[in-house]
């Protein structure tokens, strides 16, 4: 989960801050200003949720919807909603190709991953970047961030070539895989832009629902804020169907889709690439106050007011996120 500060930018934030000056700040902060000088008294930081809502019998996305719509809560407390937007943002893509043979239908990979190499070339706009990884042994890192397309698609070609029967257990590869992964979207070079991570892998049903990521993978994860989704031949069905029932410390490689706020990625990437540009964001601001690092769980929803069927939409969004440390 990525945290953004607010410092002296939006006029919330510096209501919040001079609310919390004592008189000795304020005298401080007069004198910084007599000086010229910008001094920063202090330093809050929000939690950002990305978030999609799609209707189940229109199989589209809500669009319509307003900041008074939204109910957030964090362990089941009600927290107030003091950022909101729907604004199309840049994309950080990291693309993780499974070929490994030993359970990929190589013909469904290729196909999927030239698809992708084709929606990407028109899709991408300059501030948009992507990075590939192969997942051989372990993770191979082809290709840093980049905007350059023809070097997106040469790498994409690359990464199929890569079709080596692994030694490592599927567990002990897939936790390695899936924390370095979370460590290569941390770089991406644009703080402001949606991070999604997509893996493209046939993984076993049986292993992809038993292997389970110990807490320091998911913190990783969080940290990183990006969006876990995966393309596979066929989706799988989840221990759990609700994510909001997934335990931290039970989370296995099929549940982080949903405990991200990810999806399960079919043949039509061009729509899933417009989707994840303009999704939801929210904020709201939490107290960190001896709480720092510590894990919350994060919970959506629509107010009885937004006059919605609730039964009819399905909310994708990270469910859980880890208390920032307060710079105070």
């Amino acid at each position: 989960m990525r945290y953004f500060s607010l410092i002296c930018k939006p006029l919330l934030a510096a209501l919040l801050l001079l609310s919390q000056l004592t008189p000795q700040a304020l005298a401080q902060k007069e004198k910084a200003e007599e000086k010229n000088e910008f001094e920063v008294v202090e330093h809050y930081r929000v939690i950002w949720i990305d978030a999609e809502v799609i209707s189940r019998s229109k199989g589209s996305v809500v669009t319509d919807l307003r900041h008074q719509d939204f109910i957030i809560s964090e362990n089941n407390v009600r927290q107030v909603v003091i950022a909101w937007q729907r604004l199309p943002v840049p994309l950080s893509l990291l693309i993780v190709v499974d070929a490994a043979p030993n359970y990929t239908d190589s013909v469904s990979l290729d196909d999927r991953v030239n698809a992708l190499k084709s929606s990407l070339a028109p899709f991408l706009k300059p501030e948009d970047e992507v990075s590939i990884m192969a997942l051989t042994e372990g993770p191979l890192l082809l290709q840093n961030y980049t905007s350059n397309k023809d070097l997106i698609r040469k790498t994409l070609d690359e990464a199929l070539r890569y079709k080596e029967t692994p030694h490592l257990s599927v567990e002990k590869r897939f936790r390695i895989a899936i924390h370095e992964a979370a460590k290569q979207a941390e770089r991406s070079h644009n703080p402001e832009a949606r991070r999604a991570t997509i893996l493209i892998s046939d993984l076993p049903a049986r292993a992809a629902n038993e292997v389970v990521l110990p807490e320091w993978v998911i913190r990783t994860v969080l940290d990183s804020g990006s969006i876990f989704c995966w393309s596979r031949s066929s989706r799988l069905p989840s221990r759990s169907s609700d994510p909001a029932k997934v335990s931290f410390n039970r989370v296995s490689v099929n549940d982080l889709v949903g405990v991200t706020g990810g999806e399960y990625l079919g043949s039509d990437w061009k729509s899933f690439l417009e989707r994840l540009r303009e999704r939801f964001r929210i904020a709201y601001l939490p107290n960190t106050f001896g709480r720092s690092g510590d894990v919350v769980r994060i919970g959506l929803e629509l107010k009885p007011s937004a006059n919605r069927d609730t039964n009819d939409l399905v909310l994708s969004y990270p469910r859980f996120a880890i208390i920032p440390f307060s710079k105070r």
